[in-house]
């Protein structure tokens, strides 16, 4: 095992054993509230802010989660961790694609 695929190995597994993982992609959007009287309500410009994480899963679905406002950082993280996960697990392919298309003698 070279030196490089142990650093992904390693990687990877810390980041599975220790780190919450959230698939999907975070969309920051504006929304009018529930109240006629409020600014948000006539000017799309004073919306409030708002964070949704979507996820599209296979079966041509896609799901949407609303994110409170003292979960988001949080979510962000996750969602962050849940990249890194995917880059560096593609990496460990390219790693093995490279042996494979080139076999020792």
């Amino acid at each position: 095992m070279s030196v490089e695929e142990r650093r992904l190995r390693s990687r990877i597994a810390t980041l599975v054993s220790s780190q919450p993982i959230l698939h999907g992609t975070i969309l920051d959007r504006k929304r009018k509230c529930c109240r006629p009287t409020c600014r948000c309500a006539n000017d799309p410009d004073k919306r409030h802010p708002a964070m949704y994480v979507f996820l599209a899963n296979g079966k041509k679905k896609v799901r949407q989660l609303y994110v409170r406002r003292e979960w988001q950082e949080q979510v962000r993280q996750w969602v962050a961790n849940d990249h890194e996960l995917r880059r560096l697990s593609r990496e460990l392919s390219d790693l093995y694609w490279e042996k494979a298309r080139k076999p020792k003698s």
